[in-house]
């Protein structure tokens, strides 16, 4: 693997983080990333790119200009799985300019690190939490030292792929520092998304969905016992206040998979959140813990949004398939608890999981109209590597690896070859199932989607009619 020749001990390493997207987004993972380097002492820089279906001439002139102007020491992508075939395309084309080091992490390098490592033009893939190890490739390309042994990172070197062990999880994320809000124009994100900020106040789900890739990441650490990690209240605290001092915002969203999983914690942030400010809030719980005590404690704080998964409405399918061992009856209690102290309520749902029939899709359209949430969100199942059902799917020979090729927004179409559901009706299902928030009363969200499902059904090409934050947003 070359290294730039250039670069001296008395220069700090310069890393461009670079993120193919469809919609533009505030990268809190590369965020993460970014702040940790710049602690350290590194120059860092992010640019996105908004794509179409190809990596055109226009994006092209563009990353060419970053490269001569910034002139990274390292080019950086955090993939996703549908990202790939951009990052791919991206890297050679770094590659044809620059013998530049390439690095991809994020969760599809993570999962299929042997597939992104054999990429020629990939140097490096990252496995599981980035901070450290990326931190310690720096400081040896600054130093010229030998890179092949660092924990948690696969290095392609003269030919040889050295696939080193993962690194410990950091168990204290106090250590860590506040994300980068520098990289974009973040009152201009603030200010187009509800006046929201995004905090993370822990990292990790303890439960085992077969669709996600938590169940997965678990086990790669050898500390993966401690891998639901909580920050400390004073800590979260502070990151808010640091806000304040840089932004105008009006709300708070916790990204955590699990905002409320911990009732000890929740109990000892709720009395310090209240004691310094009144943003309403929202966050994300499972069925099981929505109960009164945590719920009256997440209202009293402020919160006026709670997202739970339903997703599908089919007992068997969540129990066999999904491997949420969850009843009806559980989640319709944990709905009535969240309206019954005055919290708005948002479900997560999917349409097109393997074994549904129209029998069980109609089963979650009606499992919405019973509970009534203020705001359906559905999605159209995606099989992601790595996570077990995704792997079934491609063991069973299920995927369309066609439309694959062409589907940049797992929102939009199933990959999969239904043998008991037409396509038109998974997609169109998706829409019906989302307009099921008319109960609560939200006419606007609905007329929104009707909009949205009378063009899909003229095209039948789903890529260029995903433009609605709300209606599409990815959740695991």
């Amino acid at each position: 693997m070359a290294q730039k020749s250039q670069n001296t001990v008395e220069n700090n390493v310069k890393a461009l983080f670079v993120m193919p997207l469809v919609y533009t987004v505030y990268p809190l993972q590369i965020a993460a990333l970014s702040a940790y380097l710049k602690k350290n002492g590194h120059e860092v820089k992010y640019m996105e790119f908004l794509m179409g279906q190809h990596f055109d001439k226009v994006r092209q002139d563009q990353l060419s200009e970053l490269l001569r102007t910034f002139d990274p020491d390292l080019v950086g992508f955090s993939s996703y799985e549908m990202s790939y075939e951009w990052i791919k395309e991206m890297s050679t084309f770094i590659k044809m300019q620059s013998d530049v080091p390439i690095i991809v992490g994020g969760y599809f390098a993570t999962l299929s690190p042997d597939l992104v490592i054999e990429h020629p033009a990939v140097d490096i893939v990252c496995v599981g939490e980035g901070e450290k190890a990326l931190s310690e490739l720096l400081e040896r390309m600054k130093t010229g030292k030998d890179i092949s042994d660092i924990k948690s990172l696969y290095v392609k070197k003269n030919g040889t792929i050295f696939r080193n062990k993962i690194g410990n999880l950091t168990e204290n994320l106090d250590e860590l520092p506040f994300v980068d809000r520098t990289l974009i124009s973040y009152q201009e994100h603030i200010d187009k998304h509800l006046g929201l900020i995004s905090i993370m106040a822990s990292k990790g789900c303890s439960y085992n969905c077969s669709y996600c890739s938590n169940f997965f990441l678990k086990d790669i650490y050898e500390n993966s016992r401690k891998y639901v990690r909580f920050r400390s209240p004073g800590n979260i605290i502070a990151e808010i206040e640091e806000c304040e001092k840089h932004y105008k915002f009006e709300r708070i969203v916790f990204e955590d998979d699990m905002f409320a999983l911990n009732l000890k914690w929740l109990r000892n942030f709720a009395g310090e959140y209240k004691k310094r400010f009144s943003y309403p809030f929202r966050c994300q719980l499972r069925p099981e813990v929505s109960k009164k005590e945590t719920l009256t404690l997440l209202k009293d704080m402020g919160c006026e949004l709670v997202s739970i998964g339903l997703e599908a409405g089919d007992e068997r399918i969540r129990r066999e398939v999904l491997r949420r061992n969850m009843s009806d009856k559980k989640i319709i209690d944990a709905a009535k608890n969240i309206k019954e102290v005055g919290i708005r309520l948002r479900t997560y749902n999917m349409v097109g999981i393997p074994e549904e029939t129209i029998g069980t899709i109609l089963k979650t359209i009606f499992l919405n109209l019973r509970i009534a949430p203020h705001e359906v969100q559905t999605t159209i199942y995606y099989p992601f590597k790595g996570t077990s059902l995704g792997d079934k799917c491609y063991k069973e020979g299920w995927i369309d690896y066609e439309k694959k090729k062409r589907l940049k927004l797992y929102a939009n179409d199933s990959l999969l070859n239904h043998q008991t559901i037409p396509r038109p009706i998974i997609i169109m299902a998706k829409w019906i199932n989302s307009a099921t928030a008319f109960r609560s009363g939200k006419i606007t969200f609905i007329k929104s989607g009707l909009q949205v499902l009378s063009g899909k059904l003229k095209s039948m090409f789903p890529y260029r009619l995903f433009h609605n934050f709300e209606w599409g947003k990815s959740h695991s």
